[in-house]
């Protein structure tokens, strides 16, 4: 996880119009970013580098879900397309 810098905390504050106080760091991370509530909210934070990693991360454990019916529904495409696809 990378540690955030008081900076951080206040833009994430700047842009959400609270005060840093309000932020709450959350009990986990998301992907190695820190994430921090607001109400309801959460936020996870960290430069672009970091950024760029979670979400690579992000994608390989969900692109199980990208299957020939989920592309199908999306796409308007016949799930058989996407099965021959599959099938190379």
């Amino acid at each position: 996880m990378t540690t955030t810098t008081k900076s951080t905390v206040e833009t994430l504050a700047a842009f959400l119009d609270c005060s840093p106080d309000e932020l709450h760091p959350a009990k986990y991370d998301f992907y190695g970013l820190e994430v921090f509530e607001l109400g309801n909210q959460e936020y996870a934070i960290g430069d672009d580098a970091a950024a760029y990693s979670a979400a690579k991360e992000y994608i390989r454990g969900s692109v199980w879900a990208f299957n020939a019916s989920f592309l199908a529904g999306e796409t308007d495409l016949p799930e058989e397309a996407f099965e021959a696809m599959q099938d190379k």
